[in-house]
């Protein structure tokens, strides 16, 4: 009933407004989509740039790792220096890291790297440091030292002229390069054994006071100082073996760190497609609602009107055939309602047009029948005045005749 007293101006106006919610509501669900992607998108690139970054962190700790390899091998200071500058930017680098990351699970991972790189700088600066008093070259440290002192001995017994205890010496030194290259104990105790025969040898020898005691000065500085750097070099071999130890145990946490972003790009591709999945659905049912509405409202409004013009063209089709007493349901307010209610209007002023011209029909036909009455009745009187006209006249020309007759009688 509502909508038959509903304009139709009224209810197209409805529809566009629903078409334009429904399309609009479509809109907002493809735009919320499109931001699911561009959030998915974003994801990726946040999940990239922190693959990104610890590839950078694992390559430096690479570069490190050379570096670290290139001091033990040459003992050069400048690959410490750079050794040192790498650990840096790492430190820089992972504290980059853990901005990026959001869970504490995956802050605690990188913290764990953060710990065993300082761990792994503290030792190799521990290393370097037994390095730098072991000597990183022939000349310095205790190496410097006790090859000076050696070389002064040797300086001694030349002057001296003893082939015995220059013998001695070179047995010594023998036993001392072999530790420097093998580091085994036995070269060690060897030495030792050498030094001792030494002293013995050299309270054998007939030397003079002041030679004697300054080569046992400088033997006694000679054996020190390697004994020094022989425990300093047993120490940094075992600095050397954490040192690695703790190495190896930064290399598993980068592959955990890039399995946990697999999983967190997993995770984030599984709710991204579930949000895609239900946007797409609300998208369809938008359409299909809006869809089935619109076709639902259009047929019910077209079957109206149909019905509404059906009617009044058989109400044309009616008063063209001359009835017109026949009806239609004029119940409805809106432009159909107003025309089958002009229809109806028109056909009832027809029927009265008419009803007064068959009165008047009537009239006109009663006056001329009247009129036509009187005309016989002037026409039957005429024709009586016509007969007496003709008899008097008949009378006249008999008066005539006889007035003549005897006007000739008397003449």
């Amino acid at each position: 009933m509502a909508m038959k007293n509903l304009k139709i101006a009224y209810q197209l106006l409805a529809l566009g407004v629903f078409i334009v919610a429904g399309f609009t509501g479509v809109g907002f669900i493809y735009a919320y989509s499109q931001l699911i992607q561009q959030d998915a998108m974003a994801q990726e690139r946040h999940v990239a740039g922190i693959a990104d970054q610890i590839d950078r962190i694992h390559i430096d700790a690479l570069q490190a790792r050379r570096k670290e390899k290139d001091f033990l091998l040459y003992l050069k200071a400048e690959d410490a220096e750079e050794h040192d500058k790498i650990m840096v930017n790492l430190a820089n680098e992972t504290d980059r890291l853990r901005a990026l990351l959001s869970e504490d699970r995956q802050r605690a991972m990188v913290d764990e790297i953060q710990k065993l790189l300082n761990e792994y700088r503290n030792k190799f600066q521990q290393v370097m440091g037994l390095y730098t008093e072991v000597g990183l070259n022939a000349d310095s440290g205790l190496q410097g030292e006790s090859r000076k002192a050696a070389h002064g001995i040797e300086t001694i017994i030349k002057s001296a002229g003893d082939p015995r205890l220059q013998g001695m010496l070179l047995q010594a030194r023998r036993h001392e390069k072999d530790f420097l290259l093998r580091q085994d104990d036995k070269y060690l105790k060897q030495f030792n054994q050498e030094i001792s025969g030494f002293f013995t040898m050299l309270a054998e020898e007939k030397l003079a006071a002041a030679t004697g005691a300054e080569i046992r000065q400088q033997l006694a500085v000679y054996r020190d100082k390697f004994l020094a750097l022989a425990e300093k070099m047993k120490a940094a071999s075992g600095q050397i073996e954490n040192l690695r130890k703790t190495a190896h145990e930064i290399e598993p946490n980068f592959a955990k760190l890039h399995e946990e972003l697999k999983k967190i790009k997993a995770a984030g591709a599984a709710i991204q497609q579930r949000q895609l999945q239900r946007a797409s659905l609300l998208m369809v049912a938008a359409i299909g609602v809006t869809g089935v509405v619109l076709v639902a409202f259009l047929t019910l409004l077209g079957r109206r009107i149909v019905r509404s013009l059906r009617r009044g063209v058989h109400l044309a089709e009616e008063l063209a055939t001359g009835n017109l007493t026949v009806r239609i349901d004029t119940a409805a307010t809106d432009e159909i309602g107003q025309l089958s209610r002009a229809l109806q209007a028109m056909s009832t002023e027809l029927h009265r047009i008419v009803g007064q011209v068959t009165r008047a029909t009537s009239q006109v036909n009663s006056a001329a029948a009247e009129i036509a009455q009187g005309s016989g009745d002037l026409a039957q009187r005429t024709e009586e005045q016509a007969s007496a006209l003709e008899e008097t006249a008949a009378s006249m020309e008999e008066l005539t005749s006889t007035v003549k007759q005897s006007a000739e009688n008397a003449g």
